[in-house]
């Protein structure tokens, strides 16, 4: 029996600034160097990294990328379509099924 491939979910809710953000990005080029599917969430503060030009970085390079839509209307953030755009039945989704979850 195989096991399962290893996934990570990123629930990014502070913005790139903050002092996690230097954390995110290095988790993010770990997991792209070591072959790991990643999926990014955007949620409260953290919809401001929808605008950063790593956001397109990491789209070319296979990261997957989620965001609250409500979230980023009510911040005036514009909605890239680099971003799949949903709500929290989306999150619920991307947590229920991937192996590893870290919210940041």
């Amino acid at each position: 029996m195989k096991a399962p491939e290893s996934k990570l979910v990123l629930v990014l809710s502070r913005a790139a600034g903050s002092a996690s953000g230097k954390h995110v990005e290095g988790l993010i080029q770990a997991g792209i160097r070591l072959g790991i599917p990643i999926k990014i969430y955007l949620i409260d503060e953290g919809v401001f990294w929808a605008a950063l030009p790593q956001i397109e970085e990491w789209s070319t390079l296979g990261v997957r990328l989620f965001g609250c839509a409500f979230g980023a209307r009510l911040r005036d953030v514009p909605l890239s379509d680099k971003i799949t755009w949903g709500g929290l039945g989306l999150l619920s989704d991307l947590i229920s099924k991937d192996s590893r979850v870290l919210s940041l």
